[in-house]
């Protein structure tokens, strides 16, 4: 049996060379053929060998094919390509909802939009818009700007510009600003501590003698008695808010450093604006460019010239403030300052550049003390003001020259520190205004 084991093995064995050897004659003789550019005299050809033989190519040849490649490749590569800089909070209503936006423009438009990595958007961002051709990308940008036009009527967007009266030129100015935010925030301080060592008084304080706070039971804190009649408004318990309702029963926010505006940024506030394209922000500079002779002609040669007193409840109530603010009066009983920046704001309303809010608001000079917006990483609540009010009410800050007006940015400062400036000129007159003026 062994043998005869032996022996089919030697009979496989040989017929197994037998097949290799065959193989490798038809090898030879398939790629032994020359080729020939005539496909019917290329009968019994390898499928490889049809399709081009390297050994038998002439060199001019190869080079031909090569560059036949590689313009195949560039056609296919070759993709017309444009960019659009859109304002970082605008750039997840492009995206949408689980990408909803952005798929629907590329299925549309047939283009590709890319998006820079989220660490690189700043103040804005480039997205690419890429396609076969440039109708492609005409219609992409299109349906990218029609979504920017509809997100910048959503009230919940935050304002990126403003149109400002800058006063950080003033070093007097500045170190008032710095001594009122020491002062009233050492009294918070002061106040804090007493709460901490004398917790038992502030629980008293705070109910109704039955055991149940004033939070619990939804009224309003008990009406303070001040001595000076001047003062009692900011003590009254008779206003009344839709904030302060809101805020019911929910402690008041602490003062802190942040609600306080940077000294060299202090600024006449005109009107807020929402510019998230770099588009938009160069028409609102022109803008601003284009009413510089109206403004230069309604101030006739004057010098602008505030005097900032006190502080106000600008936004809010005194028990539930949101914005306080110095009240600005003009030395000029001709409020020809006022005249020019209402003059400003009409040519941007007139250019569609302000929001419902701000249309209905009517032009009031201001400048900004403290802000809760500030605070941007703090839910946005209310403090108590009455405490400020009562004691800065008839605070004087002097008379400060008004000398440009900006088209600023908010959130970007300058090497000054102020707001970066988009746009401005100068109010202040030339030679031959100021010599007919007087």
């Amino acid at each position: 049996m062994a043998m005869r084991a032996i022996g089919r093995w030697r009979t496989a064995f040989s017929l197994q060379q037998e097949s290799v050897s065959r193989l490798s004659q038809r090898r030879n003789r398939v790629f032994s053929y020359p080729y020939c550019e005539d496909a019917s005299l290329n009968k019994g050809v390898h499928t490889e060998e049809k399709l081009e033989n390297p050994e038998t190519l002439s060199d001019e040849k190869t080079a031909n094919l090569v560059d036949d490649a590689a313009r195949s490749q560039n056609i296919k590569d070759k993709q017309y390509e444009g960019s659009i800089r859109v304002g970082s909070p605008y750039v997840r209503f492009v995206i949408g909802r689980g990408g909803v936006t952005v798929k629907r423009i590329e299925k549309e438009t047939n283009a590709h939009i890319i998006f820079p990595p989220s660490k690189d958007i700043r103040s804005n961002a480039k997205l690419i818009v890429k396609g076969d051709s440039q109708e492609s990308i005409d219609r992409a940008l299109a349906q990218i700007k029609r979504v920017l036009q509809r997100a910048e009527r959503n009230p919940n967007l935050q304002y990126t510009h403003f149109i400002s009266l800058p006063l950080a030129s003033d070093d007097d100015l500045l170190e008032q600003l710095r001594n009122f935010r020491v002062s009233v925030l050492n009294e918070e301080q002061r106040a804090a501590n007493y709460v901490s060592w004398f917790p038992e008084t502030s629980a008293e304080e705070n109910s109704d003698g039955n055991g149940l706070s004033r939070s619990e039971k939804g009224s309003k804190p008990k009406q303070s008695h001040v001595l000076d009649p001047d003062l009692e408004k900011y003590f009254s318990d008779d206003e009344s808010s839709d904030d302060e309702n809101e805020n019911l029963g929910k402690p008041h926010r602490r003062i802190t450093e942040s609600l306080f505006i940077k000294p060299e940024t202090l600024h006449i506030t005109l009107f807020m604006l929402k510019l998230f394209t770099d588009e938009s922000t160069k028409v609102a500079a022109e803008l601003l460019q284009g009413v510089q002779s109206k403004v230069l002609e309604v101030l006739d040669g004057l010098v602008p010239k505030v005097h900032l007193k006190g502080v106000e409840c600008f936004l809010g109530t005194p028990a539930e403030a949101r914005v306080l603010a110095m009240k600005v009066m003009e030395l000029d009983n001709n409020k020809r300052l006022q005249q020019a920046c209402s003059i400003v704001k009409d040519a941007f309303s007139y250019a569609g550049l302000l929001s419902a809010q701000e249309l209905k608001q009517q032009l009031t000079l201001h400048a900004t003390l403290m802000n809760t917006a500030f605070s941007r990483r703090v839910s946005n609540r209310p403090f108590d003001a009455r405490k400020i009010l009562a004691k800065y009410h008839l605070q004087d800050w002097g008379e400060h020259t008004v000398n440009e007006i900006h088209l600023s940015q908010r959130f970007f400062f300058d090497p000054n520190g102020y707001y970066r400036c988009c746009g401005s000129f100068s109010l202040l007159p030339s030679d031959s205004q100021a010599v007919a003026s007087q």
